[in-house]
């Protein structure tokens, strides 16, 4: 939740400007809060990475990521197999940090609601854990406007929350508890629709991440390894199971299969 009388873009830029991108030692707020797990996530999370390279086998080209942030490792070896790569982002900070982290490619200080980059440009759109940032009314237009920016044959890449997800109650009750006070982080907007909310784009889903990092903190003692390689195992076999369940979804969207 965040402060209703802002727009969520203003709550968003600045939670990153003002925090999320600054660092205390070798971490960001960022790594902070999104980005600290049980050891045992060490070894299951390259399954997520390797689950989302796999769905980009063969493309090549342009890739744009949206909502680039400071270019995680992740994402810095997506933009591996592609000649041309273009990042977009709400904060300066972050496109400054991407760019030292990428040395190459183009840098749009730019939102993906209002941009007006030329349609049918790039092979490739990834957009990880931004839409659910993005004002509820202005999501579709979001989605819409990253499949516009897609070649014909291109592919849309989305990773996005599950609201429905018992691994998220954690998230809800803290965010519902934060309203109104004055913690120590700013507030960051959130706000994630149903699966249902997706058909209008005729996507296809798999499992992404059993759960985030400040749920694990709260639900997981120690290592959680037993946890972490229980979740590999399952989603490699029942995926369809696991996309209901899981907190973290990937939506794929093909541009030839959107009207």
């Amino acid at each position: 939740m965040s402060d209703n009388s802002k727009p969520a873009r203003e709550v968003v830029q600045s939670f990153y400007d003002k925090f999320g991108w600054q660092t205390d030692g070798d971490k960001s707020g960022e790594d902070k809060l999104f980005r600290t797990f049980p050891r045992g996530y060490d070894a299951y999370q390259p399954f997520a990475d390797k689950r989302v390279l796999k769905l980009l086998e063969g493309k090549t080209g342009s890739i744009l990521f949206v909502g680039a942030g400071d270019m995680p490792a992740n994402h810095v070896k997506l933009s591996e197999q592609f000649d041309t790569v273009a990042c977009m982002d709400i904060s300066k900070l972050a496109l400054e940090l991407s760019e030292k982290k990428l040395g190459r490619g183009n840098y749009y200080l730019d939102s993906i609601v209002s941009t007006n980059l030329e349609s049918a440009y790039f092979d490739v759109v990834y957009c990880a854990h931004v839409v659910y940032h993005i004002d509820k009314m202005e999501q579709e237009t979001a989605v819409r406007q990253m499949i516009r920016l897609t070649k014909p044959g291109g592919r849309i890449i989305i990773i996005y929350a599950n609201p429905h997800s018992p691994f998220a109650i954690p998230g809800e009750i803290a965010r519902w508890l934060k309203r109104g006070r004055v913690g120590d982080n700013p507030e960051l907007y959130y706000s994630a629709y149903p699966f249902s909310w997706w058909n209008r784009f005729r996507p296809r889903m798999m499992p992404w991440q059993i759960i985030g990092s400040r749920p694990a903190r709260t639900l997981i003692r120690g290592s959680g390894t037993w946890f972490f390689k229980t979740a590999g195992w399952f989603e490699e076999r029942f995926p369809k199971c696991a996309v209901k369940f899981w907190q973290y979804p990937i939506v794929i969207i093909d541009k030839a299969d959107v009207s």
